[in-house]
């Protein structure tokens, strides 16, 4: 289980903290002979800028 709060941003008049999206999940990885594949699964608290609710994430082997 995850929370994860963040935004990208282009100038530093954007950071407030309305600007901030707020997502919770779940997620599992295993490790497979070809490196670690992880599924998530994530639901954004509503916010006035993003106009998803929910997204799946699937990731072979680490991002660098």
């Amino acid at each position: 289980m995850f929370v994860d709060v963040g935004n990208g941003f282009r100038t530093t008049d954007e950071m407030r903290f309305d600007n901030l999206a707020i997502a919770y999940g779940f997620g599992f990885q295993i490790t497979s002979p070809a490196g670690p594949i992880r599924v998530d699964y994530a639901e954004l608290v509503k916010h006035h800028d993003f106009d998803y609710s929910h997204r799946w994430h699937f990731t072979i082997l680490y991002a660098f």
